[in-house]
């Protein structure tokens, strides 16, 4: 999971949308998007992978710094969560 801080969400997530095949080359299976309506410039991500170990490489991958530096991301905290479970309604 990722919180995002970004200087312009739309701006942001047209340049988020422009990597999904890095995503995808990196090992993310599937993602979700998040805007908090509150504040303008927050964005959460979560990425989907198969192992922990992935994650933790796509954290550290430089392509993942390129994208965040075009993007227009300013500040981010990472954290590495692994599902215990899921429910759907």
């Amino acid at each position: 999971m990722v919180r995002l801080q970004v200087g312009d969400f739309e701006a942001w997530k047209q340049v988020y949308d422009r990597f999904a095949d890095m995503r995808r080359e990196q090992g993310v299976v599937s993602s979700m998007v998040f805007r908090d309506p509150g504040d303008p410039h927050a964005a959460w991500v979560v990425h989907h992978f198969p192992t922990a170990e992935g994650a933790q490489a796509f954290a550290r991958s430089a392509d993942l710094q390129e994208a965040m530096r075009q993007s227009g991301v300013f500040n981010h905290q990472i954290w590495l969560l692994q599902e215990v479970e899921r429910f759907t309604y």
